[in-house]
């Protein structure tokens, strides 16, 4: 298994992720046995101001949307339609857009660290953002308060396709 290690700043969102409905490990057959059964509502936002390496030398851009081309394998899929109230639609130009894909990760801030797991819808608008996601509150576990921006790293799992 290989680690992309992202930098950046936790900033705030907008409060949209809460509106998506995350299935939990019991109507996800496909999902590891420690997905979570229940996910906290909304996700956590890295702001990435530093790609890895590896990530570069693929010439995979400055932006989090190369996940998107597969290359670096996640650890399981969602199907679009499994995401309730995802707003992200198939088009025939786009079958896979809105689908989920999940890799586990590692939060490293405030002197902290924690397991969670990267949510990334396919063609979602995010250019430079990770979306963070847990069966905890994320922003409370590690002490981060929303009035502040926090530097962190985001250390992302998985394997490169060959």
């Amino acid at each position: 298994m290989e680690r992309l290690e992202f930098e950046g700043t936790v900033i705030n969102g907008i409060g949209r992720h809460r509106e998506l409905l995350v299935p939990g490990r019991l109507l996800l057959p496909q999902a590891p046995s420690v997905w979570p059964e229940t996910l906290h509502p909304g996700s956590l936002n890295l702001r990435v101001a530093s790609y890895p390496a590896a990530w570069l030398e693929r010439r995979m851009g400055n932006s989090v949307r190369g996940l998107d081309l597969g290359a670096f394998v996640p650890e399981f899929v969602i199907p679009q339609a499994q995401l309730g109230n995802n707003q992200l639609s198939p088009t025939p130009s786009k079958p896979k857009r809105g689908v989920g894909q999940v890799w586990r990760a590692s939060l490293v801030a405030n002197g902290g660290e924690l397991d969670c797991w990267i949510l990334r819808r396919i063609d979602s608008t995010l250019r430079d953002v990770l979306e963070l996601v847990s069966g905890d509150p994320i922003r409370k576990r590690m002490g981060l308060v929303r009035e502040k921006d926090w530097p962190a790293k985001v250390l992302v799992y998985g394997r490169w396709r060959s």
